[in-house]
């Protein structure tokens, strides 16, 4: 069985309030529509997470949350890594590098630019910009998370919510 991982950026967060820490920002009522959109889509697919691994941002926890319900990822499946806080694409492939080999399909949720740059080391077409609540999954061709590589990457797919859109 080959490796696939689910890069999601958190969803459209709130800037209201700027008195608060930048890891605290929440949600818009925005970001909580389109997150719920986006999980829906990959139920539809019937893709099988097993487990998802969350910055501490409040918005990425609060996006994490809103996969898990959708997707059925029991709250046990849930990891807060302080590691994907703003983390550039190399401290990204590094830590997906020492993900468990348990678990063949893994979803993180954090932040650009890293997200977008991570993806870009692997998919053959250039992602200008990972948009809130985006989704790209790669499929690895590899028993092992070490040796994810483009040279391995089997597939790849790239949604976000403006996609969805309905224009009036």
């Amino acid at each position: 069985m080959g490796k696939k991982i689910f890069i999601v950026r958190h969803g459209k967060s709130d800037w209201s309030t700027r008195d608060i820490p930048d890891i605290d920002r929440p949600l818009k009522p925005r970001g909580v529509r389109d997150a719920y959109k986006m999980a829906k889509l990959l139920k539809q697919k019937k893709e099988q997470i097993e487990l998802i691994i969350s910055s501490p941002a409040t918005r990425a926890i609060h996006t994490a949350i809103i996969f898990s319900r959708i997707l059925q990822i029991p709250e046990k499946n849930i990891l807060i890594e302080y590691k994907l806080y703003m983390a550039d694409s190399v401290a990204i492939k590094e830590y997906c590098q020492k993900i468990s080999d348990d678990y063949n399909e893994v979803m993180i949720v954090g932040h650009n630019p890293g997200f977008t740059s991570f993806a870009n080391k692997f998919t053959p077409n250039d992602i200008t910009n990972v948009p809130t609540s985006g989704i790209v999954i790669l499929d690895f061709d590899c028993s092992s998370w070490k040796d994810i590589a483009p040279e391995v990457l089997k597939d790849h797919f790239f949604d976000y919510p403006r996609k969805h859109r309905i224009l009036k």
